[in-house]
């Protein structure tokens, strides 16, 4: 009996998790989403050269991936940088997909370092979204 209990803990620990990835990785979505609206607003009204245009980019990437770890930790409130890391993972497979079905696949060093950024700042975010705590005044 005592198996049994465990097992069916083990898949709603499971369950629990992948909702909070999921979650995750929808709000990380929603911010890149919302950043790439100010930045294609701005530029209604700017012109950038294309070094500017990568750096805004890959700053979008970067907070998209922190905001998807963040609210993954802080769901999860246990193992943040490892629930910070796979929330950033998701979003990058989603985003390698995407860009797979417009774009083709270049397989390359941007790729990798696009993948790896947001992972990293999913990892970062989760450390800290797993330790914030509400200030009460």
């Amino acid at each position: 009996m005592k198996g049994r209990q465990q097992t069916a803990r083990g898949t709603g620990e499971t369950g629990t998790m992948v909702k909070t990835l999921l979650w995750g990785t929808g709000g990380g979505a929603l911010l890149m989403l919302i950043l790439l609206c100010i930045c294609a607003a701005v530029m209604t009204v700017q012109d950038f050269n294309v070094t500017v245009l990568r750096i805004i980019a890959l700053a979008t990437l970067g907070l998209g991936g922190f905001g998807s770890g963040f609210l993954a930790a802080k769901l999860r409130r246990k193992n943040g940088m490892l629930m910070g890391a796979l929330s950033g993972a998701a979003l990058m497979v989603i985003l390698v997909l995407l860009s797979l079905i417009f774009f083709g696949f270049h397989f390359g060093g941007q790729l990798i370092t696009k993948v790896a950024i947001g992972v990293l700042t999913g990892a970062l975010g989760g450390v800290l979204g797993v330790n914030h705590r509400k200030k009460h005044h």
